[in-house]
């Protein structure tokens, strides 16, 4: 028997000796996947709200947009407080998102929950008269519909929001909406386009 098994080993090594001699396969070549890649969007350029007079900016839209050095896609915890100071009472709990006062309730932050991300800026009438912008200012302290036509065109559509309790004028082909509220309050919120 152990002439048998010293035979078996002899002739494996022999075997796996030869075929390591011997050509390996030509390697199967696969074209390389071309992942389709969309470009990024260029940054830029950003309007600071209070700096800034927008209407002097042709074709601007909520991508452009910074309050107080936050824009739309920045991380909520690394901006929020250090641009818009603490926040005004608790944050409101939404569907997918966060909802949060800053600036004596004149700034309206909207955070995605599983991203962080600052998906939404609402400005309300309590910040007007900081904004660099006049026609801007007087549309959020008046809510003019004849100005906010003048201003954006004529909007795409018009909701009623009772769950929000006012009417928004819509522009999202430039992520713009104008909301009228029915306590009085006037607010324009810039979001990503649509």
């Amino acid at each position: 028997m152990l002439n048998r098994l010293t035979l078996f080993v002899v002739f494996g090594t022999l075997m796996l000796g030869l075929a390591s001699c011997g050509e390996a396969p030509p390697a199967k070549q696969e074209e390389p996947v071309k992942a389709e890649t969309k470009a990024p969007e260029p940054a830029g350029p950003y309007y600071e709200l209070t700096k800034e007079d927008l209407s002097g900016h042709e074709g601007w839209t909520s991508k452009n947009v910074m309050v107080m050095g936050t824009k739309i896609g920045d991380k909520t915890n690394d901006v929020a407080v250090k641009n818009l100071g603490e926040p005004m009472g608790k944050t409101n709990v939404l569907a997918d998102e966060y909802q949060t006062f800053y600036q004596k309730n004149g700034i309206g932050i909207y955070t995605f929950k599983l991203t962080g991300k600052l998906t939404k800026i609402e400005i309300l009438q309590g910040f007007a008269d900081r904004l660099a912008d006049a026609k801007l200012k007087n549309l959020l302290s008046t809510g003019d519909l004849k100005q906010m036509r003048a201003i954006f065109g004529m909007e795409e559509a018009t909701q009623d929001k009772p769950e929000e309790g006012g009417t928004e004028y819509v522009y999202d082909a430039r992520g713009i909406r104008f909301i009228k509220y029915k306590n009085g309050i006037n607010g324009l919120r810039f979001s990503e386009k649509k």
